[in-house]
């Protein structure tokens, strides 16, 4: 659930008590062993919503430091980018799709594969 739906359903509050709500701590408060090299990972990122794309976009490349980014515009798109990758034989290693986009929504991309 994004951001915006979230904060829509709770009228009320603030975008701080919201956050402030999810807080974890620190960064201290984290684990420090470090996680699973993924910068080589192929991931499809299908969303229709172009704020949300630069998010997903600045989080994956400088935050999880992903070099191998492939973006789909709706279901379509994302279902016909799934359907090479299994011609080619080629796979991706995940794939973040929004569940409420035009043409096909999210869930049939999925159920389809």
């Amino acid at each position: 659930m994004t951001f915006d739906a979230i904060a829509s359903e709770r009228s009320g509050e603030s975008e701080d008590e919201i956050l402030k709500e999810w807080d974890i701590g620190s960064i201290d408060d984290l684990d420090t062993q470090p996680g699973p090299n993924m910068s080589d990972f192929k991931i499809l990122v299908a969303e229709d919503n172009a704020t949300h794309k630069v998010l997903l976009n600045y989080i994956l490349m400088n935050e999880l430091k992903i070099k191998n980014l492939e973006y789909a515009n709706d279901g379509k798109e994302a279902s016909q980018m799934l359907k090479e990758t299994l011609k080619k034989e080629t796979h991706f290693d995940c794939c973040i799709i929004d569940y409420g986009m035009p043409i096909i929504n999210g869930i049939k991309v999925i159920k389809q594969y």
